[in-house]
């Protein structure tokens, strides 16, 4: 049976974060999977998923994000990206303020058969003020 490498199943958990497609998205990780954002807050899957749901549905509008580069690792995957957005509500404790951000990111994936098992997103959250 094919097993995608790192690096594949990285780019397919942001060809679905840019296509605004949960189950696609959701498809990329395993079911235990944890997400640890910026603020060390830890976050299930299906946490996470909710949180990009509201992301989706307003709390930023005009959003994009582009895949700079992506290192990999046996199961392990590194990409960096930018995130573009205009903020309109508040969401996890980043303000709305209404002003077009650019914010780079990092994040880490550690895969495990095949699928996201955990994910460390980095970015400097002081972007959004």
């Amino acid at each position: 049976m094919y097993e995608p490498n790192a690096e594949a199943i990285a780019r397919e958990f942001y060809a679905a974060y840019a296509a605004k497609d949960v189950e696609r998205l959701t498809r990329t990780c395993a079911e235990d999977c944890i997400f640890v954002t910026p603020s060390l807050q830890r976050m299930s899957l299906s946490e996470y998923t909710a949180m990009l749901s509201q992301q989706w549905s307003g709390a930023f509008t005009d959003e994009s994000i582009a895949v700079l580069h992506v290192l990999e690792k046996g199961e392990t995957a590194v990409v960096e990206w930018v995130l573009r957005a205009i903020s309109k509500q508040e969401i996890h404790g980043l303000a709305a303020t209404g002003r077009r951000h650019e914010v780079p990111v990092v994040t880490v994936f550690e895969m495990q058969g095949g699928k996201v098992a955990r994910a460390r997103i980095y970015f400097n959250r002081a972007l959004f003020s």
